[in-house]
């Protein structure tokens, strides 16, 4: 889920529709301002992903889940790329 600057909401979501790896992405209402589902082929290629979008000028902040078939690959994930807000 991604946190947009204010007044950003559409610019963020259109940035975000032409970003590789993105497969939807819907408005929400509440904490946070946009539901991203992306797909990557491997961890690397994920935490890529995941840092462009934290780069995108119109984000604030961003709270990413791992979901994955492969329990150990999703402890990886979290021991090496914890849960952090960027402002």
């Amino acid at each position: 889920m991604i946190n947009v600057l204010q007044g950003h909401e559409d610019e963020a979501y259109l940035a975000l529709t032409n970003t590789k790896g993105v497969k939807e992405v819907f408005h929400i209402l509440g904490e946070y301002h946009l539901f991203v589902i992306m797909h990557a082929e491997n961890e690397m290629l994920l935490l890529h992903l995941i840092d462009s979008i934290k780069n995108m000028t119109s984000v604030a902040a961003i709270w990413h889940v791992l979901i994955s078939k492969r329990s150990p690959q999703i402890q990886r994930y979290n021991n090496r790329y914890p849960f952090r807000e960027i402002s």
